[in-house]
């Protein structure tokens, strides 16, 4: 199945703001920026903004557009065999990466609360298993018995039906099959906690979020009001923040697209 595109995670109706959790070792990197730890937010802020609010609504954006590019992944199964629904796993579920169709379903010890399903479990593992006639010789009925399935899985596979698609809206994932088996869903999720980046992305996010705050405190200079002594206008910022932004963005959109082509 193709990559399923979703919609931003980011929900700016959402009256319960984020609490990200960072360690502050990387959040002292980000403000490193606008001169933190020589000057204080307080003095950048006025005393209008605590470090949750710098962490709440300048770096979490920062991690909001990470997770889109590289979202972290909970992987569900479920058993399917006509229309099916399910919902979004959780609040941080936005979307579904990859969901695959396996309609071969021997050994492996699974057990699907299925009376019948079991017993064609159970049929098809002990008959490539155990001898015939008290012997372990099977006569050559295993060989015979792995052309019947093959026969068998490769009729069902050309009759298949199978279509899926996630809702954002309503939040859920539904289809329809004609065969049954087990849906293996990779759901897409984003993170409030910093810890969930990427080691190998956390530097490039850092830049990111440098960005943010760049942009954030820029545009607010350029607010101020004139006739200081030495007015600052907030350009430099506005002009590393663009670059920082630009930087990273163009990274990760130059990352290599997996195709499958059958």
């Amino acid at each position: 199945m193709p990559v399923f595109q979703d919609s931003n995670p980011i929900d700016p109706n959402s009256t319960n703001p984020a609490k990200v959790i960072i360690p502050d070792h990387y959040y002292n990197m980000i403000l490193t920026s606008v001169g933190v730890p020589i000057i204080s937010i307080e003095d950048l802020t006025g005393g209008k903004m605590s470090d949750n609010d710098i962490k709440n609504f300048l770096i979490f954006p920062a991690m909001q557009l990470y997770f889109r590019f590289f979202p972290k992944i909970n992987i569900q199964e479920y058993m399917i065999s006509t229309v099916f629904s399910f919902p979004f796993p959780n609040d941080n579920t936005f979307g579904v990466r990859d969901a695959r169709l396996n309609t071969q379903l021997i050994g492996g010890g699974m057990v699907y609360n299925n009376p019948f399903i079991d017993e064609l479990f159970v049929q098809r593992t002990l008959s490539r298993s155990i001898g015939k006639y008290g012997t372990k010789n099977s006569y050559d009925f295993t060989e015979s018995k792995i052309t019947e399935m093959m026969e068998r899985q490769g009729a069902m596979e050309s009759n298949k039906a199978f279509t899926c698609r996630p809702d954002p809206t309503t939040r859920t994932l539904s289809g329809f099959t004609n065969v049954i088996g087990k849906l293996k869903v990779s759901w897409a999720e984003f993170s409030q906690d910093w810890n969930d980046i990427r080691f190998e992305r956390r530097l490039e996010v850092v830049d990111l979020a440098r960005a943010y705050v760049l942009r954030f405190f820029g545009d607010l200079r350029k607010q101020a009001s004139g006739g200081m002594p030495a007015e600052l206008t907030g350009d430099d910022f506005l002009a590393k923040a663009d670059k920082y932004e630009e930087k990273i963005i163009d990274a990760w959109k130059n990352f290599s697209k997996v195709v499958i082509l059958r």
